[in-house]
């Protein structure tokens, strides 16, 4: 699957936030673009990945500062967790000309398939030309709780949903067309993209048609345009 590619993703600093297969989702656009010079990074922190999915490692402090083929991964060192932590914006902008396409996981979702940002999260670099908001359509119709849904209560001001509610397609599209929801903080000139995953049959992908047309059309919300993905490695 050409994902960078029909996401159009060329040289380009590219952001992940939501929920859903982020880190997933930025690997295999890191594994498309592997001929590339490509650099993957965090804001905040991320597991550290397999052997197959990068090239070198670095720390921040031991960069070469000289140009690479292939994926680069690279934080401020790796906590007790076996998780990277995370790189500042001034630190993005000084290494960003080594490389030709940065990818940069913005926030954390604990493995849940939606989330709401809390007041301090995401951190999108202002350099971000792209930000992708991961959402899994296998949120849709669940209980509106703990299980299913990460920061529940800011999720719930923002959609202006109550805790037991079903989770239903304008829902989802609250949280995408707030200002406090998906794209909260992302750079004003930036194209914003929603990725909707796991759409593994024809009823799902109907099912995201159609909060893709709530945004487009009920909300007149033009500037953000949509990519619906049945999985991806």
């Amino acid at each position: 699957m050409d994902i960078a590619k029909k996401l159009r993703i060329k040289n380009d600093v590219v952001t992940l936030v939501g929920a859903g297969g982020k880190t997933s989702l930025m690997f295999s656009i890191a594994k498309e673009l592997r001929l590339k010079k490509v650099l993957v990074t965090t804001t905040t922190k991320i597991y550290y990945p397999l052997d197959a999915q990068y090239d070198y490692y670095y720390n921040y402090v031991e960069f070469p500062f000289k140009k690479m083929k292939g994926i680069t991964v690279m934080g401020n060192g790796i906590n007790d967790e076996n998780k990277i932590i995370g790189l500042e914006e001034e630190k993005i902008k000084t290494i960003r000309e080594y490389f030709d396409i940065v990818l940069i996981e913005g926030d954390g979702s604990r493995g849940l398939p939606i989330k709401a940002p809390e007041k301090h999260e995401p951190v999108i670099p202002s350099s971000s030309s792209i930000v992708i908001g991961v959402i899994g359509i296998d949120s849709l119709y669940k209980t509106i709780n703990q299980q299913n849904i990460f920061r529940l209560e800011r999720f719930c001001t923002i959609t202006g949903s109550k805790i037991g509610d079903l989770l239903d397609e304008y829902k989802i599209a609250k949280l995408i067309i707030s200002k406090e929801g998906l794209f909260k903080g992302a750079p004003d000139d930036s194209r914003k993209i929603v990725v909707i995953n796991k759409v593994d049959d024809e009823e799902k992908k109907a099912l995201a048609k159609k909060i893709f047309d709530l945004v487009q059309y009920e909300f007149a919300i033009s500037s953000v345009k949509f990519g619906i993905f049945e999985k991806w490695r």
